[in-house]
């Protein structure tokens, strides 16, 4: 894409009468200077973004949690063709054979929807940490890079450069993910899996003896581990993780250029959808996302007076779609990376292999199933990631919004 096209994108989606985006309301003028693509990490509040990202992470954490147990748990099952149906209801029935016998006698018979939230707490203490860390660190991180580089990242005219800097900062913010939360990375995984396929001989523990018992790795109990050893078994699906930042990078990059074309080609659909609904004679081409014209409300009283379906400027369906497309294309091509670093972090390492332990379970997974066996469970990593995609970036965007300073000073 040229920096001409890129700009034409981005004034698309920020051109207004004048050179902010305004709008009264009763008497009262408020004005937005930024959209969902021009947004950066100086026009947030940050207590408010950090606290609607650590409700909304917590709250999509809760709904997709059954969904990344069954991801989990097809990635280590001895069957093949179990179904993410027959891994759920094994699971909700407290089954932990992992052999896809949905008539297998449950091993917790009562406790339901329990043993479908198995590690739970760990995940959510996890994903509301790392993600509240990462996306700060993204943020910064882009912001950074556009200005090192001379770039206003509000000039729409010099944002051809928020590719290289959404990829760059994205595996900026992936690596301070990985350094802060791999650890209860693995003891979800553990809790996820444990009784289940090949890790049927990991013992179900609370959340702390866990992390002992990874701690500890392979030492026979009452030995001393050093302490070297023991942060080595906690992260020993950092190379893996390490290995999949570019992912990051190509989610960051992919989401960009995504959101950037679909407010370029659908934004001005829907602001002729805003004006024809409005009426003619309001020349409005590209309105506020905020503009209300029947309310009198200003500032962060004005988001609940937005029909956001027809904003052209902050629109959840544009937002959602790019978040689909990005979490679609890159779960696709680093599914072997995500089912290596499973196996790395539920597997008890051979102490007598002078192989590293990764090309243990590469050459292992390789020997037993082929190049098949590193897309185990694609069709369902790739559903689970569009529907996290989808929620992840309608929810960003929501949260970046709603602590706009623009807002709070409106």
């Amino acid at each position: 894409m040229t920096e001409s096209e890129l700009s034409t994108a981005c004034r698309i989606v920020s051109s207004a009468p004048s050179q902010h985006s305004s709008t009264s309301h009763g008497g009262h003028h408020h004005e937005l200077s930024t959209n969902a693509v021009t947004r950066s990490l100086d026009d947030l509040h940050l207590p408010t973004w950090f606290g609607l990202q650590a409700a909304t992470v917590g709250l999509r954490t809760a709904i997709m949690h059954p969904l990344s147990m069954a991801a989990s748990r097809k990635r280590v099952s001895d069957s093949k063709d179990a179904s993410i149906r027959s891994v759920l209801r094994d699971a909700y029935r407290g089954g932990g054979r992992g052999n896809g016998d949905v008539g297998a006698p449950a091993q917790n018979a009562g406790r339901g929807f329990r043993n479908m939230y198995r590690g739970f707490g760990v995940a959510a203490t996890g994903n509301i940490f790392g993600e509240i860390a990462a996306l700060w660190v993204v943020e910064a991180a882009k912001q950074k890079i556009l200005l090192w580089n001379g770039c206003d990242p509000h000039n729409t005219k010099e944002n051809s450069s928020a590719h290289y800097a959404s990829a760059i900062a994205g595996m900026c913010g992936d690596l301070a993910s990985i350094v802060l939360t791999t650890p209860l990375s693995i003891v979800c995984d553990r809790q996820l899996t444990a009784q289940y396929g090949m890790a049927s001989g990991n013992r179900y523990e609370n959340s702390l003896q866990t992390f002992k018992t990874v701690y500890r790795g392979s030492a026979a109990p009452g030995s001393r581990v050093t302490v070297g050893k023991g942060f080595g078994n906690l992260y020993a699906g950092a190379p893996a993780s390490l290995a999949m930042l570019p992912a990051a990078g190509v989610w960051w990059t992919s989401y960009t250029e995504a959101k950037v074309q679909l407010y370029r080609h659908c934004g001005p659909w829907f602001a002729q959808s805003h004006e024809t609904k409005k009426g003619p004679g309001l020349n409005v081409p590209f309105p506020s996302p905020t503009e209300s014209p029947t309310h009198e409300h200003s500032g962060v009283l004005a988001l609940a007076d937005t029909n956001w379906l027809r904003s052209s400027t902050d629109n959840p369906i544009i937002n959602g779609v790019a978040g689909v497309i990005a979490s679609g294309l890159t779960t696709f091509i680093f599914t072997p990376l995500a089912v290596v670093r499973t196996r790395l972090q539920i597997s008890t390492p051979d102490p007598n292999s002078k192989q590293f332990r990764i090309t243990q379970v590469i050459r292992k997974l390789f020997r037993e199933e082929g190049i098949r066996g590193f897309y185990r469970g694609t069709l369902t990593n790739i559903s689970i990631a569009v529907l996290d995609g989808w929620a992840f970036s309608t929810l960003y965007e929501i949260n970046k919004l709603g602590s706009d300073r623009g807002l709070r000073d409106g």
